[in-house]
């Protein structure tokens, strides 16, 4: 059963990697091959790059499984600060030398970004 903190809107390039890209007025460069003559535009990070449940599973009474939707925002919410260690430090032109631990769910979530 669903309720209103169940995720629904799912970004397939995380928000978290998007707000690295943004311009100076805070948009994130843009092309829709759906509408071609609107050209290159600057959208917002809340409506790009996403698609709803687009990791839910559609059980055979149509109801909607969102293990997997949880599952991902979960591991994006600890990759999160992983994310901005590594660019601090990459900033700093130093190794990100990340713990065990880090390094594991680095691995996770890059794997599923490229999967």
């Amino acid at each position: 059963m669903q309720d209103g903190n169940n995720p629904k809107r799912h970004h397939f390039v995380p928000k978290m990697l998007q707000k690295h890209f943004l311009n100076d007025s805070e948009g994130l460069w843009t092309f829709d091959s759906r509408h071609p003559k609107r050209g290159v535009w600057a959208g917002q990070t809340d409506g790009l790059l996403l698609e709803g449940h687009l990791y839910s599973h559609i059980n055979s009474d149509g109801s909607k499984d969102l293990e997997l939707e949880t599952w991902f925002s979960r591991l994006e919410s600890h990759a999160a600060p992983i994310v901005e260690k590594i660019i601090a430090r990459a900033a700093k032109q130093q190794v990100p030398e990340l713990t065990t631990e880090e390094r594991k769910t680095w691995d996770v979530f890059m794997y599923q970004q490229f999967r």
